[in-house]
């Protein structure tokens, strides 16, 4: 017998995010539930980033978030286009030396 809880989550889609390298939050917000209700899930139908591990960004993620950032996007729109938290965005902006008064004149 399934187990309720994960009946109303599309698990397929789930894993299939989680795999591509999303947050369990961005997950979480894509498939319609709470993160805390998708981690119990996928520990239970296997987590294909088990054990807290974080996902990789992909190749090319601190030029776009600079691009994003100059076009004016903020540091939470960055984040969630790029499936990673705003601190992981911050430190991106840092090494491109986008931080202090350039990231406020880009617009916070």
């Amino acid at each position: 017998m399934r187990n309720v809880e994960t009946t109303s989550i599309d698990m397929r889609k789930a894993r299939q995010l989680r795999r591509s390298g999303l947050s369990l939050e961005h997950v979480a917000d894509r498939v319609g539930c709470s993160r805390g209700r998708l981690s119990r899930a996928l520990k239970r139908d296997g987590d294909p980033l088990p054990n807290g591990a974080r996902p990789r960004l992909r190749k090319g993620g601190d030029a776009r978030a600079v691009k994003m950032r100059q076009a004016g996007a903020k540091l939470d729109d960055i984040a969630t286009a790029l499936g990673v938290g705003r601190t992981t965005v911050w430190r991106m902006l840092h090494r491109a030396g986008m931080t202090g008064g350039a990231a406020r004149r880009a617009g916070q």
